[in-house]
C-alpha cells in the first residue's frame, strides 16, 4: 500500500506537465488560426483582374476596361494608377466593343494575363490600377479630364502617383490633357504620337515648369507619325531644363506600332521597364 502511494505520488506532477504542455499547444493553435492579415499589407501575386465596364461618363466615354489587384476589394489604401488612352483604331461603342480595347496596346497586354502583379521600386511593393476608356469618337481634351474626373470619384486612386499615357491620337490627346494641368500628374508616357498642333511651344513650357517626367516612344520609319515631331517635343522640354529631362526612344524599324515593345514589362532601358520608371516619381 506504502509502495502504490509513493507511485502516485510520483505520477501526478508528470500528468500536470503533460496537460499543461497540451493545454499550451492547444492555445498556441488556437492563436495561430485567429491572426488576421491587414490587406493593405498584402503583396499581390497573383494577376490583377480585368473588368470591362459599360457606363456613359460623358457623350464621347461610355465605357472603360480597367485592371483591379486582387485584393482591391478588401483594402481600404490607394493604388498607382495608369490611365491610358487608346488609338483610334479602337474607338468603339463602349458596351459590346469594349473588346476592341483587347487587341492592341494595354489592353492586349492585361488580357494576356502577363502584366505583373506586383513592382519593387525602391524597396517598396506596388500593385497597379490600370485604366482605358473607350472613345466612340475622337474625345477633346474636356471629354478625356471628365473622365479623369469619374476615375477620381469611383476608385482609390493615388493622388501622388497618377500618371497619364496613350498610343497614337491618344498619346497626343494625354500630352494635351497633361500639359493643362501638368501639376496633378506623376509622369507621361506617349507612344507613337505627339501634338503638333499650334500651342506646341507653351505646352512642352507648362510641361518643364511642373518637372513632369516624360517618356515617349516612337518608330524611326513610321508612316502615321512623323518620328521628327517627337524629337522636336523632347528637345523643346530639354531646352527649358527642367528637373527631370525627358526620355525619348526611337525604335529602328518600320511600322507605327512602337507600343507593342515599349509596354512589354520585358522591355528595359538601363534595367528599368516603363512601370519602374514611372514609379520612381510621385508628386
Amino acid at each position: 500500500m506504502q509502495t502504490h502511494m509513493q507511485l502516485r505520488s510520483t505520477a501526478h506532477p508528470l500528468a500536470f506537465c503533460l496537460l499543461a504542455l497540451l493545454l499550451l499547444l492547444v492555445a498556441c493553435r488556437k492563436n495561430d488560426d485567429d491572426i488576421i492579415v491587414d490587406p493593405d499589407s498584402v503583396v499581390e501575386t497573383l494577376p490583377p483582374e480585368l473588368v470591362k465596364v459599360s457606363t456613359e461618363v460623358n457623350p464621347a466615354i461610355r465605357g472603360y476596361i480597367i485592371s483591379l489587384p486582387q485584393h482591391y476589394p478588401q483594402t481600404k489604401k490607394t493604388y498607382p494608377t495608369l490611365v491610358f488612352f487608346h488609338g483610334l483604331g479602337q474607338i468603339g461603342n463602349g458596351d459590346d466593343q469594349l473588346q476592341y480595347l483587347l487587341n492592341d496596346g494595354i489592353g492586349r497586354l492585361l488580357n494576356s494575363g502577363k502584366f505583373p502583379p506586383d513592382f519593387v521600386v525602391n524597396n517598396e511593393h506596388h500593385s497597379f490600377l490600370v485604366i482605358c476608356p473607350q472613345m466612340d469618337t475622337a474625345a477633346s481634351i474636356e471629354d478625356a479630364e471628365s473622365f479623369l474626373t469619374f476615375v477620381y470619384n469611383n476608385y482609390r486612386i493615388d493622388p501622388h502617383r497618377l500618371y497619364i499615357g496613350g498610343l497614337s491620337f491618344g498619346a497626343t490627346l494625354a500630352t494635351r490633357v497633361v500639359a493643362g494641368h501638368a501639376n496633378y500628374y506623376a509622369a507621361l508616357l506617349p507612344i507613337s504620337g505627339v501634338p503638333v498642333t499650334p500651342g506646341i511651344e507653351s505646352r512642352c513650357e507648362r510641361i518643364a515648369a511642373a518637372n513632369l517626367p516624360v517618356w515617349a516612344f516612337h518608330n524611326q520609319d513610321d508612316p502615321a507619325s512623323d518620328v521628327n515631331d517627337a524629337r522636336n517635343f523632347v528637345q523643346m522640354i530639354t531646352d527649358l531644363q527642367p528637373a527631370v529631362l525627358p526620355k525619348l526612344t526611337v525604335f529602328d524599324v518600320f511600322g507605327h506600332d512602337a507600343w507593342t515593345t515599349a509596354l512589354d514589362p520585358s522591355y528595359r532601358e538601363n534595367g528599368t521597364n516603363i512601370y519602374e520608371w514611372m514609379l520612381q516619381y510621385s508628386r
